[in-house]
């Protein structure tokens, strides 16, 4: 991979937009990811990826600096996509064992639901950035929540002492779950994700209960 790239970009807003630049992100995002089964990533070029997508390379780069850039975005996409799905449906007040319950499940069918993708980029520093992309969005959301577990469970632990402990605590969870998710994938043909999600999702909550039941 080209040293001068990294698949960093600045962070982008998620707000609605309009349906000409949804169906340009979802044209691109559907061509990409039918390219990278046939090429690997370095192979593949904007002007292809735009024929693919059938829209103009101006377009493309009104968007996006290049490739890299796009990756990046769509990883970023994905992850938010995700984000929300790891706590639709479940109440707004959902504490820190719940919500780590529900990270796990989602983190994981992240993995299943783009192996075909990931495996693409398998081995490669794009697998990696769309894989720690999820773990990345949960950790703050993580953090506050056992932050008010904590405070609830103690009324007499200051703010600054439930928060430095809330950002480790999370930091911890959060990588378990991230490392785990990646072992996981790494051995997936011969490992249960039900099994591994289940033994998983044990250990945390047990683990969230013992500092903030």
């Amino acid at each position: 991979m080209n040293g001068q790239h990294d698949f960093q970009s600045p962070p982008r807003s998620f707000a609605p937009r309009d349906l000409r630049v949804r169906k340009t992100y979802a044209a691109l995002f559907a061509a990409f990811k039918e390219l990278i089964g046939r090429k690997p990533f370095e192979a593949i070029t904007v002007t292809e990826l735009c024929d693919a997508a059938m829209i103009r390379t101006a377009t493309f780069y009104k968007h996006f600096q290049d490739k890299y850039d796009f990756f990046s975005f769509m990883a970023q996409e994905l992850r938010a996509d995700y984000s929300a799905k790891a706590i639709r449906g479940r109440d707004g007040d959902i504490n820190a064992v719940e919500y780590c319950e529900a990270i796990i499940r989602a983190g994981f069918d992240f993995l299943e639901d783009n192996k075909e993708l990931l495996k693409a980029l398998d081995g490669g520093k794009a697998a990696s950035v769309m894989i720690h992309a999820t773990a990345e969005e949960f950790h703050r959301e993580l953090a506050d929540r056992i932050r008010t577990d904590l405070l609830n469970r103690d009324p007499r632990r200051t703010d600054e002492e439930a928060s430095r402990d809330a950002t480790l605590l999370a930091e911890m969870f959060i990588g378990a779950i991230s490392q785990t998710s990646q072992w996981w994938f790494a051995h997936r043909d011969q490992v249960d994700k039900d099994d591994t999600v289940a033994r998983l999702t044990a250990i945390i909550r047990a683990l969230v209960a013992n500092y903030v039941a």
